[in-house]
């Protein structure tokens, strides 16, 4: 239990630097008009989910309240709000799509590798959804870039991105598994060489 509190510890700090650097960009964005009004309101909503839910985090973890569904509920949230903030910032034209591989890194690091293949079923099927809602026009295109060519409403063009996120994302749950065991691996031989010595 007190492998996984620390792992715990250690991503809400990151989260925080993360999030403040987030904001940085943001705010720089905003200021030189880069950032478009829903776009930045969009930005500054997620982070103030993100902020809020890291706080909840914080403060169930002082009192040393901790569960694996307190783990999943805040990782679902956090992807659901990063895939909710790439739509609104351009959609399918959006280059960022890569951002959930990161939650499904932390995922693996805090709860286990099947949390990974759940967070990366999660991503795709989000992505999915989303991108054939605007592919319809069963949802609004929020054009952040202005880009003239609109891919996305090719049928190849997403089949073919969404197979790329698709690959993207089982491929960040395998290596993240991976590497989990890897450095399981060492610190248990780590420990065992330490009782040796003691």
């Amino acid at each position: 239990m007190k492998t996984e509190l620390e792992k715990v510890r250690i991503y809400v700090r990151v989260k925080w630097y993360i999030l403040i650097f987030a904001l940085a960009v943001i705010t720089l964005e905003t200021v030189q008009g880069i950032t478009g009004a829903i776009a930045a309101g969009a930005f500054y909503g997620s982070v103030a989910i993100l902020a809020a839910t890291n706080i909840l985090l914080w403060l169930l973890l002082r009192r040393r309240i901790f569960s694996q569904a307190i783990s999943y509920a805040s990782l679902i949230i956090e992807m659901l709000v990063v895939v909710a903030a790439i739509y609104l910032n351009g959609g399918p034209e959006n280059p960022w799509w890569f951002m959930p591989v990161f939650i499904i890194f932390i995922a693996c690091y805090v709860l286990d590798f099947s949390a990974a293949v759940f967070m990366a079923a999660l991503a795709f099927i989000c992505i999915t959804v989303l991108f054939e809602l605007e592919f319809f026009a069963l949802v609004p295109h929020f054009s952040t870039y202005h880009t003239p060519a609109s891919n996305w409403r090719h049928g190849g063009y997403m089949i073919d991105y969404l197979s790329g996120m698709l690959l993207l994302y089982s491929a960040g749950a395998f290596l993240s598994g991976l590497f989990n065991q890897t450095m399981q691996r060492y610190a248990d031989e780590l420990q065992e060489k330490a009782d040796a010595l003691a």
